[in-house]
């Protein structure tokens, strides 16, 4: 079996509008208690892949998943069945 692990940094600029209960309310972020990441991690074995891609967000758009499934599955070859891509805040 082989594994790959990656993460990144993804906090915004102070500033950015706040979503879920700021949203409504038009706050803007003042100041960073945590960074947030994406992670990322692809399992090998036996000829299959599995791609898990995990967002600190509240959400991710539709088409956004749909364009890293689709990049996916053209630089690595991969079903969109394989990939699976979450957003955990």
């Amino acid at each position: 079996m082989e594994i790959g692990f990656a993460r990144a940094n993804i906090t915004p600029s102070l500033g950015v509008s706040l979503s879920g209960y700021g949203y409504y309310r038009d706050r803007k972020a003042e100041s960073v208690n945590d960074a947030l990441y994406v992670s990322s991690l692809v399992l090998i074995s036996r000829g299959e892949t599995l791609v898990i891609i995990n967002y600190d967000l509240i959400g991710l758009r539709v088409e956004t998943v749909r364009f890293l499934k689709e990049e996916l599955r053209e630089e690595m070859g991969l079903d969109s069945s394989s990939i699976l891509v979450a957003a955990t805040h």
